[in-house]
């Protein structure tokens, strides 16, 4: 396959000989920055009249059933000593989303001198961003797995999968070894300036109703 176009390299990190960031030093407590998504200019995204936008998303219902099949994913590769990645979509009404799905895309399990981590490779993410049209879908949240404690890295910047605004991103602790937990998972939000702004446990448990 030819390589993929120069945004599509810069946004996803797939320069030949990318170094991979350790797991152990974060980039800080409350806010990492990623590539800015918007504008050339750096001015946010326009927003049309009557187009309700991922920020706008204060409640969430969850199905139990997409909880577990992370879990069991990020478990599985966590024993082989990898990171894994997860994705949960669905569709938005106004100020609500409803998850409807759990999508385990095709990824790349890397592990190196220096730590390990997780890519979805570009020509996954267009087949993902053509079958979410199609299917009149959202991504709400990316979710993948840490060897030890649950914090944004550069490289989450880096690889995120999540790109619009209001997405968020979950990071599982110790390759999901434990029963999943809210109180447990790193959350952050992407905001209209690109960064990643930590979201306290109780702010997301308030946020996400876990449905039967």
């Amino acid at each position: 396959m030819a390589s993929p176009p120069g945004f599509w390299r810069r946004l996803f990190g797939l320069y030949p000989g990318q170094d991979h960031q350790v797991r152990d030093r974060p980039r800080g407590a409350d806010t990492v920055s990623v590539p800015n998504l918007s504008g050339s200019d750096g001015s946010t995204p326009i927003r049309h009249p009557g187009m309700s936008v991922l920020m706008d998303v204060t409640t969430v219902t969850l199905p139990r059933h997409c909880i577990s099949t992370v879990h069991a994913h990020l478990r599985s590769v966590g024993r082989e000593g990898n990171e894994g990645m997860a994705l949960w979509v669905g569709v938005q009404q106004d100020q609500h989303f409803a998850v409807t799905e759990t999508v385990l895309p095709a990824q790349r399990h890397i592990r190196t001198g220096d730590g390990v981590c997780v890519m979805v490779p570009a020509e996954e993410l267009h087949r993902l961003n053509v079958w979410l049209y199609n299917s009149g879908l959202k991504l709400l949240a990316q979710i993948h797995s840490h060897p030890g404690r649950a914090y944004h890295s550069t490289t989450d910047d880096a690889y995120a999968v999540a790109t619009t605004v209001g997405c968020l991103s979950l990071v599982v602790p110790n390759f999901a070894r434990e029963p999943f937990d809210f109180a447990r998972v790193a959350a952050y939000r992407l905001d209209g300036k690109a960064n990643w702004n930590a979201l306290p446990s109780a702010a997301l448990s308030r946020m996400i109703t876990i449905t039967s």
